[in-house]
């Protein structure tokens, strides 16, 4: 049996960068999505139903979105297809060009 340098790879300068940037980059994202319905409010003086409108209708379409994406795939009607010229796999191929070739 093969042992895994789990302590190495853990203190690594890499694995170190990656977690600091995932958290900051959270920590930001997280920030922004909760000070930004006040700053629309009280700073751009919107009325605080238009914004809570705004991101009821995100949830909502990321729920339509995935529920169909994923009745497509049940069906056969979306499979990921693999490009002829870069061998880069892509779900929308026949839509868009693939981006590793352009």
């Amino acid at each position: 049996m093969l042992r895994v340098p789990w302590s190495n790879m853990i203190t690594s300068f890499p694995f170190i960068a990656i977690v600091l940037c995932n958290f900051t980059y959270e920590w930001g994202v997280y920030t922004f999505e909760t000070l930004f319905p006040v700053f629309q409010k009280n700073i751009l003086q919107l009325d605080i139903k238009l914004v809570a409108h705004e991101y009821l209708a995100v949830c909502v379409s990321l729920f339509v979105e995935n529920s169909s994406l994923e009745t497509w795939s049940n069906v056969q009607l979306l499979h990921a297809t693999r490009c002829s010229n870069c061998r880069h796999y892509s779900v929308l191929h026949a839509v868009i060009a693939c981006k590793n070739c352009t």
